[in-house]
């Protein structure tokens, strides 16, 4: 399987609802929801369109719905992968989402053990 380009994710991200269909044409465009393609990417664990995105000029720490940024996505699903690739692109641990909570409460809060050391490290 060959690496998806920019141009192809954010394609493919630009026909999920939160989109709504928007010609999806810059890195840090939000949708309906205020999320980015990162965030998506984020959420579904997608490694590969995480770094890619990022490489190409996403915001790694821009904040999308409820103010979650994509290492409060990869803490919630305890993605010890993902959080170590955000980390690696400077991600803030110390960023909170509108209810308070930076990625380390949002890991404990999932019981994500081996997230939560990942990230108390930081």
């Amino acid at each position: 399987m060959t690496k998806k380009s920019v141009a192809e994710i954010l394609l493919k991200y630009q026909q999920c609802p939160e989109f709504d269909n928007i010609n999806l044409v810059d890195v840090n465009q939000r949708g309906a929801d205020d999320d980015t393609p990162l965030h998506r990417a984020a959420f579904r664990g997608m490694l590969e369109e995480v770094d890619t995105l990022i490489a190409s000029g996403a915001d790694v720490n821009i904040k999308g719905d409820l103010g979650y940024t994509a290492l409060h996505y990869a803490a919630m699903r305890g993605n010890c992968d993902l959080i170590k690739l955000l980390l690696k692109w400077r991600a803030k641990v110390s960023i909170k989402n509108e209810f308070g909570e930076t990625p380390l409460k949002v890991a404990q809060n999932g019981n994500h053990f081996n997230a939560v050391q990942l990230l108390k490290k930081r």
